[in-house]
């Protein structure tokens, strides 16, 4: 099958909307102070129309997409194709964010989320996963073992940075800056003490990225692009990789706002040494 999909009005429409509105995506997410990031600690202070536990919230974002890509083989029997490789990468990444979830983030900083943006969020994610698998993988040889090796580092990545955010929770260590700053979240990169304490993340790519959870995270959805090897696919990796450079943005201006020369000034946001 080639690489650009049959010119169907929802394929175009597809196409257009998340290969366009890539960067407009950018922009709103480097406005987090205006309303554009809502999750994690940029939620903390928002007025909830439906207030939840933040554990609640983020599985509301990343169950639905886990469960519909489980639920496929049950479309075999309605015209739908088997499962394969896509449909396994696509449970292995929300499978282990739920994981994670359950068992490792700490929400102790911005316990609250919104349950209707985390619904709309979810269902956001449902349909992306839907639309990397559709077609299947066309990736043949080297390309596709390129893409499933950046898969699992992408995977393991994203993980070791969770985790030492977690331990930077869970242990004291040097270098920490008095309390009375905003609370931070999970996954953004601050770890709170019992004392009240904020500090600077470090280990891994945190010395030289703000954001090194997210960079792996975009390469595990250029992963699956790549071994998708369809324009879709690419289409659904640029725009997540739009809003995740913009998050990391946002997500360093707060770190300078919170700890001010204290913060390393030669930290990237997101690609070490580049951006």
């Amino acid at each position: 099958m080639a690489f650009l999909p049959e010119w169907t009005w929802y394929n175009i429409l597809i196409v257009a909307y998340f290969g366009v509105t890539g960067p407009l995506v950018f922009l709103g997410q480097t406005k987090a102070d205006q309303g554009a990031a809502v999750w994690s600690k940029f939620a903390i202070g928002r007025d909830h129309r439906c207030g939840m536990s933040a554990t609640a919230g983020f599985l509301m974002k990343y169950a639905p997409a886990f469960i519909l890509i489980a639920s496929k083989p049950l479309w075999v029997e309605l015209g739908g194709s088997v499962p394969g490789l896509l449909e396994g990468m696509m449970l292995l990444h929300f499978g282990k964010r739920i994981l994670e979830v359950l068992c490792l983030h700490d929400f102790s900083g911005s316990p609250v989320e919104d349950g209707i943006s985390s619904t709309l969020i979810g269902t956001f994610y449902a349909v992306n996963a839907w639309l990397y698998a559709r077609d299947g993988a066309r990736a043949e040889g080297p390309l596709l073992y390129v893409g499933i090796a950046c898969f699992c580092l992408a995977l393991l990545g994203n993980f070791y940075h969770h985790l030492l955010l977690k331990r930077l929770r869970s242990t004291g260590s040097e270098g920490a800056v008095p309390g009375g700053a905003a609370p931070a979240a999970e996954g953004e990169g601050v770890a709170m003490q019992p004392q009240s304490k904020y500090k600077i993340p470090m280990g891994g790519l945190f010395g030289l990225v703000t954001c090194p959870h997210y960079f792996f995270e975009i390469l595990g959805f250029w992963s699956v692009a790549l071994t998708a090897l369809r324009l879709i696919p690419v289409c659904l990796a640029w725009n997540t990789t739009c809003l995740l450079a913009g998050h990391a943005m946002s997500t360093t201006q707060w770190y300078k706002e919170k700890f001010g020369d204290q913060w390393p000034q030669e930290r990237k946001h997101l690609i070490p040494f580049l951006f």
